[in-house]
C-alpha cells in the first residue's frame, strides 16, 4: 500500500506546470551527468575518435571511425570549446537535453504533456546516464536527436498533412546517417509504418490507390538508385556492397 502511494505521488509531479517539471528533469540529468563533462575517459571509442580528429586538425593521415558529421562535431569541440575530450562530452550533453525536449513535445503530440514529460524524464535521468556507452557520448547520443525529430516530422507531415515536414524529414534522417550508419534505421521503421500501419485506416479505394502509387514510386526509385550505383561502379569504381559491410 506504502509503495502504490510513492508511485502515485510521484507520478502527480509530471501533472504540475510542464515547464517547471521539464525543468526540474534537466537539471537532474545535468547533475547525474557531470562526470561526463569532467572525465576525459570514459570509453575507448570516443577516445579514438578524439585521436583521429586531433590527426585532422593537424594535417595527418587519418580515416574517421564514425560517421562525417560526428567528426566535425568532435573537431569543433576541440578548435572551439576545449582540446579535451570532456569538451566533447559537454555536446553531448547539450544533445542529450535537446533529445528530452524532442521526445517530450513529440509525445505531448501523440499523447498529453505528462506522457511527453515521464518519457523525457525516463531518457533523460535513467536511459542516458546509466550507460557506459552513452555516458561517453559515442554516435547513438547523437543520432537520437535526428531519429526522434525524423520521428516528430513524419508524424506532423502524416496525420497533420503539413507536407513542408517532408524536408525536415529527410534532413533529420540523412543527418542520423552522417553520425553513424546505425543512425539510417530510423528509416525502415518510418517506412514500415507508413507502407504497413498507416493504410489501415483508408477506405477500399483510397487503399487500392495508396498501394498503386506506392509501387509506382518505389519502382521509379529502385530504378534510379540501381542506376546511380551501376554508374558508380563501372565508371568510379564505388562498391556499395563493401561500402555497407565496412560501414556495419
Amino acid at each position: 500500500m506504502f509503495l502504490n502511494n510513492t508511485v502515485k505521488n510521484f507520478y502527480q509531479l509530471f501533472h504540475k506546470n510542464s515547464s517547471v517539471v521539464f525543468a526540474c528533469i534537466c537539471f537532474s540529468t545535468i547533475i547525474l551527468r557531470l562526470p561526463s563533462v569532467i572525465i576525459d575517459f570514459i570509453h575507448v571509442d570516443v577516445l579514438t575518435s578524439y585521436l583521429l580528429a586531433k590527426r585532422d586538425l593537424l594535417g595527418l593521415s587519418y580515416s574517421m571511425n564514425k560517421g562525417w558529421l560526428y567528426h566535425q562535431l568532435m573537431k569543433f569541440s576541440i578548435n572551439y570549446i576545449a582540446d579535451t575530450p570532456s569538451s566533447f562530452h559537454f555536446i553531448g550533453l547539450l544533445f542529450i537535453l535537446m533529445t528530452m525536449y524532442g521526445i517530450y513535445i513529440l509525445a505531448k503530440k501523440m499523447y498529453d504533456s505528462k506522457t511527453g514529460l515521464f518519457a523525457a524524464f525516463l531518457y533523460g535521468t535513467v536511459i542516458s546516464c546509466y550507460h557506459t556507452e552513452y555516458l561517453a557520448c559515442n554516435g547513438e547520443i547523437f543520432y537520437n536527436l535526428f531519429n526522434v525529430f525524423a520521428l516528430y516530422c513524419y508524424y506532423v507531415c502524416v496525420f497533420e498533412k503539413k507536407r513542408i515536414y517532408i524536408v525536415l524529414l529527410v534532413i533529420n534522417i540523412v543527418a542520423s546517417y552522417l553520425i553513424k550508419f546505425q543512425g539510417i534505421f530510423i528509416l525502415p521503421i518510418i517506412l514500415t509504418h507508413f507502407i504497413f500501419i498507416y493504410p489501415l485506416s483508408f477506405n477500399n479505394n483510397d487503399y487500392r490507390r495508396f498501394y498503386k502509387n506506392l509501387f509506382i514510386v518505389i519502382a521509379i526509385g529502385l530504378v534510379t538508385v540501381a542506376t546511380f550505383l551501376i554508374i558508380g561502379y563501372v565508371y568510379f569504381g564505388f562498391d556499395f556492397i563493401d561500402y555497407i559491410y565496412k560501414a556495419i
